[in-house]
């Protein structure tokens, strides 16, 4: 008897090693994945005329919910049920992804490069400021994205020439995981954007 327990106790320090070895590999968590926005293709967008084309535009400023502006991207699965989802995150904050896409769509669609994002200084010369509000950008599921915003179009005197307007744009994904839900979130900004410059380019060039 006392020569097994003998074994047993020299046989214990190995036992320990194997079982430190193999923790690690136990207690691993999955990798994580991350996502981008990204803006339209310049190449393959038409746009209607170069009338804008010596435009100014003040961009901003751009709000999103506290519960979006997280590195998880997040998801609604019920009425009044939300997920965030840990192991699918956004490569940047997402208010800094959202408010350069935005600049990019709206560079494209106006066919101006005089677009300054807020906060800008007072020297800053520009005809429109846009400011923008997004209630809701999520995902029902990854089935579908859904965007929601109040925006509105002021003259550099503060003057409203577009007031307060809410758009809702829905984009079902073209696949059903989170690639293709952060390929139709970007289409909702890009389907923003078109908004946007629609009613810019019924304005008077001056503003006025």
């Amino acid at each position: 008897m006392m020569e097994i327990v003998c074994r047993c106790r020299h046989r214990l320090p190995a036992i320990l090693v194997a079982i430190a070895l193999l923790l690690p590999g136990c207690t691993r968590s999955r990798p994580v994945a991350y996502y981008q926005l990204t803006a339209i293709d310049a190449e393959q967008t038409v746009v209607e005329s170069a009338t804008t084309a010596d435009l100014g535009i003040g961009l901003g400023p751009v709000r999103l919910p506290e519960m979006l502006d997280r590195p998880q991207i997040v998801i609604r699965s019920g009425a009044n049920r939300m997920e965030v989802i840990d192991g699918r995150r956004w490569i940047e904050p997402p208010a800094d992804n959202i408010s350069r896409v935005l600049r990019e769509n709206l560079a494209v669609l106006l066919a101006t490069e005089r677009i300054v994002a807020y906060p800008w200084n007072r020297t800053a010369a520009f005809e429109y400021q846009i400011s923008i509000e997004i209630l809701r950008f999520e995902g029902q599921g990854v089935r579908e994205a859904q965007l929601e915003a109040v925006w509105s179009v002021r003259d550099r005197q503060g003057k409203s020439l577009v007031p307060d307007r809410r758009d809702k744009f829905q984009v079902p994904s073209a696949s059903p995981d989170y690639e293709g839900l952060v390929r139709a979130l970007s289409e909702t900004l890009s389907q923003l954007c078109r908004e946007i410059s629609r009613e810019i380019r019924n304005l008077p060039a001056t503003g006025q």
